[in-house]
């Protein structure tokens, strides 16, 4: 993470399996934000085996039980902040995700599939204590803690 002020950047990536009867499946993401003053820009890229049969919600011979398939994801989005009545932090965003599917589930899935949402966020007021931020308690009403 690299903060200044209440501008900061902030990038995760994961890897993870799934273990099951048919076999492992893997699955990795990478996710990056940039929060600037009010606003956030974030985008996330994931990548996930998943069992091909579950996905055709089929359970016929076309599809061997332990076929595994590959799936991507592409979310980007932004997020506007504000303030409401009471102490509560409230913002108000939207992100468009578009998937990366496999021959076998083109039918049943699309080939370009794509979806979307709208969202409001809403956070009760801060407590006595504050925020826990970067690993510190922030300050009751304070919008960002500055690193040291």
């Amino acid at each position: 993470m690299n903060q200044r002020g209440d501008d900061f950047s902030a990038v995760t990536i994961g890897y993870g399996v799934n273990n099951t009867s048919h076999g492992a499946g893997h699955a990795a993401f990478v996710e990056a934000t940039r929060h600037l003053g009010w606003t956030s820009f974030f985008g996330r890229a994931e990548f996930v085996q998943v069992e091909t049969e579950l996905l055709l919600d089929t359970h016929s011979d076309a599809v061997a039980a332990d076929t595994r398939s590959g799936v991507g994801a592409f979310t980007v989005g932004a997020v506007r902040d504000f303030r409401v009545p009471g102490g509560f932090e409230a913002g108000v965003g939207a992100d468009v995700t578009f998937y990366a599917v496999p021959d076998v589930l083109r039918e049943t899935h699309g080939s370009r599939p794509t979806s979307f949402q709208v969202f409001l966020r809403l956070r009760p007021p801060a407590g006595p204590m504050g925020r826990m931020w970067n690993m510190r308690m922030a300050a009751p009403s304070s919008h960002r803690m500055p690193v040291e």
